[in-house]
């Protein structure tokens, strides 16, 4: 995915929420608006103060969860084009930025959803990670908010990616020499 850890901003991604910029501490009071920034309270004066996942100073898509329900958050852009019928994992990581009515984000290829995440009410990061099989080479990967409850449901969204899982007879290769290898050390007493 491209831009997935928002390093270069508003950029390369779309939504269906409006784009604020991140100019002070209640440009996201109205619900239903996305912005990029390095702290949530930096944008809402309610929202708590946490840093990125990456690194804990870098960017992140905060949003103030709209009451629409199905609104698209996030929309990505590929680097490239998928293979059909590879299998493929999509991760994401995701934080409540306030307490209250956590978000219960959801995400589709293209039309399919694929799994949900219910976030818990603290600002810990959430991992989602899903698998699934490439049945078009320009899928539409988009992440939803459930929720439609206009107090809380406030959230972020960081390290957005997508990768090409392991094929099967690979993991049970690996898998076998890990053994093979756990094996020997044990005759040789190590």
């Amino acid at each position: 995915m491209l831009n997935g850890d928002f390093e270069q901003g508003n950029t390369l991604f779309t939504s269906g929420y409006p784009y604020v910029a991140p100019t002070g501490n209640t440009v996201l009071y109205p619900e239903g608006l996305y912005t990029v920034t390095t702290n949530p309270n930096n944008v809402h004066n309610l929202f708590s103060s946490f840093g990125d996942h990456t690194t804990g100073a870098g960017n992140m898509l905060v949003a103030n969860g709209n009451a629409v329900l199905n609104k698209v958050v996030w929309e990505g852009l590929l680097a490239g084009p998928l293979e059909v019928g590879r299998g493929y994992t999509f991760t994401f990581y995701a934080a409540s930025a306030y307490p209250s009515s956590p978000a219960e984000l959801s995400f589709y290829i293209g039309s399919d959803q694929v799994g949900t995440l219910l976030l818990p009410s603290s600002t810990e990061w959430s991992k989602s990670t899903t698998f699934f099989v490439a049945t078009a080479a320009s899928p539409v990967i988009s992440i939803r908010d459930d929720n439609t409850q206009a107090t809380g449901n406030d959230f972020a969204l960081d390290d957005i990616s997508l990768a090409v899982a392991p094929e099967p007879s690979t993991t049970v290769l690996l898998g076998a020499g890990f053994a093979a290898l756990i094996a020997v050390r044990r005759r040789l007493g190590r």
